[in-house]
């Protein structure tokens, strides 16, 4: 029973262990002290960072709360490459269930299975439960490994249990996937600087985008005119799992008829695809998803017989603006849901005033096959493709397995189906193995029975981009966006590759608009990454700040702030954050650490060290302070320097020194440690290296985040300034940067950054 002492609260439990403490402890009691003491400040840092509650040490164990599985996984995540870095061995459990609060302990079912995954992990490991591996196997960055069923100490039921990575781990599946005789590739991983080019399933009619989430918040102070999503369609068959394929196939056939319109955006099913069974009113689903319009649905099949009704709704007032019964028999030709599919995409642009052009109309109605069970075939391997998009491997493969079997089956019937041979094609690129040569055959083959299918030019741009050919993806999505101008998710590829690829700036502002109407949230973060480097700084400052007027404001205060940074514009983003703590009502505490650290770094640049340091004890106190390896780390150098503690200024210079060391050891090509080192040398007054970080910077041409301002306005640099060699890189750097900025002004003048 409860009493009036007990709480009973749901959460992310991790419960974390020190291997071989005890035997330490008998050897080196000193060691042991100062391992406990590393531990509990790794700790208390990253729990504080991923929002989380330190609830009690249990000898050299921590157990911990997170209001999320995913914020629990990847403060595990980090917490372990931290203590790596220590050489401290541990491991880690990781389990959502009910905590019980009694008389100052806490117990209960979830704390007991967090232990006792962590009792069963191998060391320098982390172990989930099936619960926590539902919440986060689709999170980017997060890979699980199923170790199988495993019977905990004092649990009733076995409980199914995960290793988490940051790396994916391929397992070793039977694949049987057939390839013609065509050289075999195997792709190049891409790595982006700014913006990570994540790769993720690309699916014909629901291409490349990720689930919403917390981080952008809402986006409806910046959502496009005429927007709109389909919400997953309401299956009333009497056997419903068995026509699922039915509902999704037209579904997916209604927003490939819809991405033509070129005057409407339209968002991808994977987008809309939380919102299937939702809660949520309306109003509530239009506002996460940034759209002003929803069109839902419902579709009922029995025998042959078909009945679906479709509706458009304006999200704001909840009124219909049009609605539509559809009745049919599915026979032998398939034609029959082909014209619904296009009325429907007709109407829909009717009633929003939508003007349609002589080719939208004639690419609308398509004819892919006049054979319903090839149709039936490829929708339910359509189907398959859509479940593997959402897991990991194996059972990934497993259903892409299954999805080649409908497909060939689709085209035994159909030699000539454009959209299975596309559809096998991408199974080819989503293979354990990657044959993305595969891939681009198959695509050639649909594109030569049907030169205007989009998709096809979609999953082979994308082939050719993890093959590292970008010419030719570009040349791919360029003729998607004839073919279908709003294909979800298309101009953020292509200002990619212009960005981060070939570097062609002024090419890739020429698709921002566009960018912004597909992705608003990204799109403005990676304007203003963009307009950063280049060092136009009152463009970058528009784009971070319209991120810091949504609900969602962290990742735009903080590169705001890093903008007015580079510039040396410390005391009016002191004045921004002062603007900002007042207005936010109601301040979470991974924001209220953002501002603290904020306030804190632009305190030490105007060398107002007594509030600096001021700043810096409310994030110890609230946070426990920044780790050794954050961007700002030296600054602490710098600060404690300048208060005359030298002694903690050495610790922690040494505590920089040995992660950057432990960071270039372990990923050489990386340039995070490069970028870091330019500072930390210029702070010691070693010249000659601090300029040689800062050459090999420009040589390999990432001179990125306004560094070539930021090195002549900020105090960390000063025992570089008037060096003549330093002088004459700063000079480099900068005519490199308005050479940019006069060819996208000449561009703007004649109106090319319009397309």
């Amino acid at each position: 029973m409860k009493t009036a002492m007990q709480e009973r609260r749901l959460a992310a439990i991790m419960f974390t262990d020190i291997v071989g403490y005890t035997a330490l402890m008998g050897k080196d009691e000193v060691r042991a002290f100062e391992v406990l003491q590393k531990n509990r400040e790794i700790h208390t840092i990253l729990i504080e960072k991923h929002h989380g509650k330190l609830i009690k040490e249990i000898g050299d164990g921590i157990l911990v709360s997170f209001n999320s599985s995913s914020d629990a996984v990847r403060c595990a995540l980090e917490i372990q490459t931290e203590s790596k870095i220590e050489n401290i061995s541990l491991k880690i459990g990781i389990h959502e269930g009910e905590m019980v609060f009694e008389g100052g302990d806490v117990h209960g079912d979830g704390v007991n299975i967090a232990s006792r995954l962590q009792d069963i992990t191998e060391t320098g490991a982390i172990t989930i439960s099936d619960v926590v591996f539902r919440n986060v196997k689709n999170k980017p960055g997060i890979y699980t490994t199923y170790i199988g069923e495993k019977s905990l100490k004092n649990v009733d039921e076995p409980i199914k249990a995960f290793r988490v990575t940051d790396v994916e781990i391929i397992e070793e599946i039977k694949p049987p996937l057939e390839k013609p005789k065509v050289r075999k590739i195997i792709p190049y991983l891409l790595l982006g600087g700014i913006i990570t080019i994540i790769v993720a399933a690309i699916f014909i009619w629901n291409i490349l985008s990720e689930k919403p989430s917390d981080r952008k918040g809402s986006q409806a102070s910046i959502i496009p005119d005429i927007s709109l999503a389909v919400i997953p369609f309401r299956n009333d068959s009497p056997n419903p799992e068995n026509e699922e394929w039915f509902c999704n196939g037209m579904l997916e056939d209604i927003l490939n008829g819809l991405w033509k319109i070129g005057d409407l955006k339209v968002l991808s099913r994977t987008d809309v695809e939380p919102y299937r069974d939702t809660t949520l009113t309306r109003a509530e689903i239009a506002r996460a998803l940034g759209v002003s319009y929803l069109i839902e649905g419902s579709v009922r099949k029995y025998g042959n017989r078909f009945r679906m009704t479709v509706q458009l709704i304006d999200a704001e007032n909840g009124f219909h603006l049009w609605s539509s019964p559809y009745e049919g028999e599915l026979v032998d030709d398939p034609v029959q849901i082909f014209q619904i599919q296009s009325n429907i995409a007709e109407e829909v642009a009717s009633a929003l005033n939508i003007i349609l052009t002589p080719n939208e109309e004639q690419r609308l109605f398509n004819i892919s096959t006049t054979n319903l069970k090839a149709y039936e075939l490829w929708a339910r391997g359509r189907q398959e493709m859509s479940i593997a998009y959402w897991i990991k491997p194996p059972e990934k493969y497993h259903r892409t397995n299954l999805a080649l079997d409908l497909f060939n089956e689709a085209l035994a019937l159909d030699p000539e189906y454009p959209e299975a041979l596309a559809a096998k094609g991408e199974v080819f690129s989503h293979s354990r193995e990657r044959f993305y040569d595969s891939t681009i055959y198959y695509c050639n083959r649909a594109m030569e029975l049907n030169p205007e299918f989009s998709g096809a030019y979609w999953i082979r741009g994308f082939a050719y981009e993890m093959m590292q050919e970008f010419d030719l993806a570009l040349k791919d999505y360029l003729k998607v966006t004839e073919l279908a101008p709003n294909s979800p998710k298309i101009y953020i590829r292509i200002f990619n590759i212009y960005f981060e690829q070939k570097k062609d700036y002024p090419k890739a502002l020429t698709y921002i608009d566009k960018y912004i109407e597909e992705e608003p949230w990204d799109a403005h973060i990676d304007a203003g990454h963009l307009y950063m480097h280049i060092g136009e700084y009152e463009k970058a400052e528009y784009h971070f700040f319209k991120i810091t007027q949504t609900e969602g404001p962290y990742f735009g205060i903080h590169y705001y702030c890093i903008t007015l940074g580079a510039q040396g514009k410390h005391q009016v983003a002191l004045n921004f954050l002062d603007s900002i703590s007042g207005s936010l009502s109601d301040i979470g505490e991974g924001l209220k650490n953002l501002l603290y650290h904020k306030k804190w770094v632009h305190a030490t640049l105007l060398k107002e060290f007594e509030l600096a340091d001021h700043y810096y004890s409310l994030l110890v106190d609230s946070a426990g302070g920044i780790g050794w390896m954050n961007w700002d780390s030296i600054k602490l150098v710098y600060m404690y320097r300048n208060l005359g503690r030298d002694s903690l200024a050495e610790i922690t210079l040494d505590k920089i020194r040995r992660s950057l060391e432990y960071k270039l050891k372990t990923d050489p090509d990386g340039h995070y440690p490069l970028i870091m080192m330019p500072s930390i040398y210029a702070l010691l007054g070693d010249k000659k290296k601090a300029i040689s970080y800062l050459s090999e910077l420009v040589e390999q041409d990432y001179v990125v985040g306004g560094i070539q301002d930021e090195v002549k306005n900020s105090p960390l640099y000063e025992n570089l300034w008037g060096d003549p060699e330093f002088e004459g890189l700063v000079k480099r750097m900068q005519e490199d940067k308005a050479a940019i900025r006069a060819q996208i002004r000449e561009m703007e003048e004649r109106d090319e950054l319009e397309l």
